[in-house]
């Protein structure tokens, strides 16, 4: 009654019950049985103004909403009609693919036919040859060098540690 005052609403024309979501008149009974125990009524109230709706939206959006314009199409239509547009495309180039194969393929016998020179190329640079040649040589006899000296000192070290045994070894082989 309080809120009535001040509002200045009359509580009658500002006020509505509802029973599971639907309006509720007077002339609806909402105990039609004695053995409803429990029943929720809303009591909801009307009030006067508002924040707007869609159209104050609208207007706030201005005209934003007009000037992105969708230049994709695609979700609109049945895919068909692109796979068409795509084939008939191939379809228009395929004349083309066609020569480009049998061009290709000429090109190839072509190629075949043709004699193939039989000069062989030579190598002629001897200066490089004799170098090359030196090298070698050089090369093998470091490698024989290294090889004679590891065994020698393999076998100056394989003496020296064994010079103790050898005097064993000595009189053992004598018998």
């Amino acid at each position: 009654q309080i809120i009535f005052n001040r509002m200045l609403i009359d509580p009658e024309e500002q006020q509505y019950y509802t029973l599971a979501g639907k309006w509720l008149s007077d002339s609806v009974q909402v105990f039609e049985s004695d053995d409803v125990e429990f029943v929720t009524l809303n009591l909801k109230l009307r009030l006067s103004g508002g924040k707007g709706g869609f159209g104050s939206m609208l207007r706030a959006q201005g005209g934003k909403m007009a000037s992105q314009k969708t230049t994709n199409f695609e979700a609109c239509r049945d895919l068909n009609v692109n796979n068409n547009y795509r084939l008939a495309d191939h379809l228009e180039q395929e004349p083309e693919r066609q020569r480009a194969r049998k061009e290709r393929v000429l090109k190839k016998i072509e190629e075949g036919m043709a004699e193939h020179p039989t000069k062989k190329i030579r190598f002629d640079d001897t200066e490089y040859l004799k170098a090359s040649e030196e090298m070698k040589e050089k090369i093998h006899v470091a490698v024989f060098e290294v090889d004679t000296n590891l065994r020698y000192f393999r076998d100056v070290v394989e003496s020296g540690s064994d010079s103790s045994d050898d005097d064993v070894s000595d009189t053992d082989s004598g018998d």
